[in-house]
This record gives C-alpha cells, structure tokens and sequence, in this order.
C-alpha cells in the first residue's frame, strides 16, 4: 500500500501535534503553592505554616 500524501504533510501534522502540546504543556501541571522567604528576621514561624508542613 502507498502512501496517500507526501511525506511533508506528515511531518506538518507532527509538528502541529508538537506544538500544541508543548502550548498545552503548561495546563498538565496544577499550581503550587509558593514559598516566599523575606528578610524581616523576626525569629517567629506562624505555627500555621509549621503544621501545613
């Protein structure tokens, strides 16, 4: 059996997958919350943060 389209066209469709699946990408992944260190040096830790630990 032949193929029914130039090889281009294939290699078109792959890189169209590639692309939206590298824009996708970022939507696999759920947010995290981040940890934000300051230079207040008080010395206390909340004890909410210790227990969500």
């Amino acid at each position: 059996m032949r193929n029914a389209y130039p090889v281009w066209v294939y290699a078109l469709i792959a890189l169209a997958i590639l692309a939206g699946g590298l824009y996708a990408l970022p939507n696999i992944f759920p947010e995290d919350p981040a940890v934000q260190v300051s230079n207040t040096r008080t010395g206390e830790v909340d004890p909410t943060v210790v227990s969500s630990w």
